[in-house]
């Protein structure tokens, strides 16, 4: 009998904690927005869901560029990169211009998430992506 109790309370217990400790993704909503300040480039990258499936990413580097070709620096979500030069990022050493980029993606996805700048593929600075 006493095993059956604690057989019970024990399938109760991990039932609740399955329950209540269940992640649930952000909401989605277009027009919510994202960002991530980059420090040692005194930059800041804002994403926004222009819709269902589509973020716009707009950013701007104002130190810590110092080679003009846009093939050697990146941008990274975890392991996924794009070069400055696939996002039409335009350099002017020490930073960048003004930059806007369209492309797949959804801001419940890469919230939480570590972006970084590299360098020839080693990262110059990176921080945590939150939403605003």
């Amino acid at each position: 009998m006493l095993f059956k109790n604690t057989l019970a309370t024990l399938t109760l217990l991990l039932a609740i904690c399955l329950t209540f400790l269940h992640a649930y993704p952000i909401a989605l909503e277009v027009g919510d927005k994202a960002s991530v300040t980059l420090s040692k480039l005194d930059g800041k990258i804002t994403f926004t869901q222009i819709d269902p499936t589509n973020l716009e990413v707009d950013g701007k580097f104002n130190q810590g560029i110092t080679d003009e070709n846009t093939d050697n620096y990146s941008v990274c979500i975890e392991d996924s990169c794009e070069t400055f030069t696939e996002l039409g990022v335009v350099i002017h050493v020490p930073g960048t211009e003004p930059f806007k980029a369209t492309g797949p993606g959804l801001i419940e996805i890469i919230v939480g998430k570590t972006l970084s700048v590299q360098y020839k593929g080693k990262p110059i600075d990176s921080g945590i992506i939150a939403k605003i």
